[in-house]
C-alpha cells in the first residue's frame, strides 16, 4: 500500500506543499528560519516601486447613499485588522508583514464607489452570484482606475444591512476566495457593512442588539462576528484554506481561519481567549505579493517534483520524507491532515522541516477514525503553491493507513 502511494507521488509533476510538526521542539522555528531566508533572498533587489495593494470598493444599493462617517469607520476596521496580521506574523518570526490597502494622502481607505441597479432586498443573503453581479457592477469602475479584478485583491464593502431601535436585519454577502495554486491570480471578498462596524466597540458587553442572523449579542459580539468575519475572508481572498488549530494550540485560542472568525477581539472583554493565526497560515501569506512586497516572477509557473518518497506510520503518526525539484525554489513545506466530513472546517496543520537540499521531513497526527484526506502543499518563493490530495484510512485505534 506504502509502495503504490511513493509511486503515486513520485511521479507526480506537480506543485507540492507540506505542513508538519517537526519531530524536534526547534522544528517550526528552524521551517520558519529556511522560509525567511529564502523568501528574503529572493526579494532582494527586486522590491516593488509600487508594492501590491488590496483595492477597495463601497457599493451602495439603488436605495440607499453611502453612510457618514464609513471611510473613517471602515479604515479603523482595516487598521485593526492589519496590526492584527501584523502581530501575528511578527510573533510567527516573519516580521511585521501585513495587509497594504489603497488609501489617500491623509492615510484613508481609497473607496471605488459602485452604485447597483436594484434595492437593498435584492442583494440579501449568502447566495455568491449576488456577490458577482456586485462584482461585475463595480468591473468598469475599477477599470477606469486602471485596476484588473482579475489580476488583483479587491474587497466590496456593501451596504445592505438596515439598523433600527436597537434591531440589525439584512443578511449579506460575506464570503471569499483567492486563486494560488500554481501561479498567483487573484482574490475578492465580500462584506455587509453596518453604522456600529466599528474596532472602537469591541470592547462594548453591555450595549444589546437584536441581530437576525445571531440574536440578542452585545455591540462587541457583533463586532467580534463581523470584524473577525472579514479578517476570514481576507484570508480566504489572500488564498488560505480553512485550518482548525491543533490541540498544542489551543491555548492561544481559536484559528482564525477555523472559527476564529467568531472570536476575534473576544479577549478585549474578557470572553474568551480570542482568535489567533496558525504557523501554517503565516508561512503562506509571507510570501503573497501584499506581504512580501515583490511581484518577481509572480506569472512562473512553480513545475515541481518529488522524488526518493518514503511514508511511514510511526505510532499513530505519519512520516512523510522525499526531495523536491522545482522551478521556481521552495521555501515551506505543509500538510494538512482533514478527516472526512465537516468539509475542510476540521483540518489540521502540521509544520515539515526543508534542509539546503529540498529534502523535506513532515510528522502529521491527530488522525481520527474513519478516513482523511491529506493534502500536501509546497509554498515557492514567488507565491505560488500547488496541491496534491490523498486518502487515508484511520484504523479504530487511530493509526493511520496509507492507501
Amino acid at each position: 500500500m506504502a509502495t503504490d502511494f511513493r509511486r503515486m507521488l513520485a511521479v507526480a509533476v506537480v506543485s507540492l506543499f507540506w505542513i508538519s510538526t517537526a519531530s524536534s521542539a526547534d522544528g517550526p522555528a528552524a521551517a520558519v528560519r529556511v522560509g525567511l531566508a529564502r523568501l528574503e533572498k529572493f526579494a532582494d533587489g527586486y522590491a516593488d516601486d509600487t508594492p501590491r495593494r488590496i483595492a477597495c470598493v463601497y457599493f451602495s444599493p439603488d436605495d440607499r447613499q453611502p453612510p457618514a462617517g464609513h471611510r473613517e469607520r471602515l479604515t479603523r476596521v482595516a487598521n485593526h485588522i492589519a496590526d492584527f496580521f501584523a502581530g501575528e506574523m511578527q510573533r510567527h518570526g516573519l516580521g511585521r508583514r501585513t495587509l497594504r490597502f489603497e488609501r489617500d494622502t491623509a492615510g484613508l481607505i481609497k473607496f471605488h464607489y459602485v452604485r447597483g441597479e436594484h434595492v437593498a432586498a435584492y442583494y440579501l443573503g449568502r447566495d455568491v452570484r449576488k456577490g458577482y453581479e456586485i462584482r461585475d457592477a463595480a468591473r468598469p469602475v475599477l477599470r477606469a482606475s486602471e485596476i484588473d479584478d482579475r489580476a488583483e485583491t479587491i474587497i466590496y464593502f456593501c451596504d445592505l444591512r438596515t439598523e433600527r431601535d436597537g434591531k440589525v436585519t439584512g443578511i449579506g454577502p460575506y464570503y471569499g476566495s483567492g486563486a494560488r495554486d500554481g501561479v498567483f491570480v487573484s482574490g475578492r471578498c465580500w462584506f455587509t457593512d453596518a453604522s456600529i462596524l466599528d474596532p472602537q466597540l469591541l470592547t462594548d458587553g453591555k450595549t444589546i442588539l437584536d441581530d437576525e442572523e445571531y440574536g440578542k449579542i452585545s455591540v462587541g459580539r457583533y463586532n467580534s462576528i463581523f470584524i473577525g468575519g472579514a479578517a476570514h475572508e481576507i484570508g480566504h481572498g489572500l488564498g488560505l484554506p480553512h485550518t482548525r488549530e491543533r490541540r498544542d494550540e489551543g491555548e492561544r485560542g481559536t484559528s482564525l481561519m477555523g472559527s476564529g472568525n467568531r472570536t476575534y477581539g473576544e479577549q478585549l472583554r474578557g470572553e474568551g481567549r480570542g482568535s489567533f493565526v496558525v504557523l501554517a497560515d503565516a508561512l503562506r501569506l509571507a510570501s503573497h505579493p501584499i506581504f512580501s512586497g515583490t511581484t518577481r516572477d509572480i506569472a512562473v509557473p512553480p513545475a515541481t517534483s518529488v522524488s526518493d518518497l518514503s511514508v511511514n506510520v510511526e505510532g499513530k503518526r505519519l512520516l512523510i520524507e522525499g526531495t523536491i525539484a522545482a522551478a521556481v525554489e521552495p521555501y515551506a513545506v505543509i500538510a494538512y491532515n482533514d478527516p472526512e466530513g465537516n468539509s475542510d472546517y476540521n483540518a489540521t496543520s502540521w509544520i515539515g522541516s526543508l534542509d539546503s537540499n529540498n529534502r523535506f521531513r513532515v510528522s502529521i497526527g491527530e488522525f481520527v477514525t474513519g478516513s482523511a484526506e491529506i493534502r500536501i502543499v509546497i509554498c515557492h518563493v514567488n507565491g505560488a503553491t500547488s496541491t496534491l490530495r490523498r486518502s487515508v484510512l484511520i484504523a479504530p485505534d487511530g493509526t493511520p493507513k496509507p492507501q
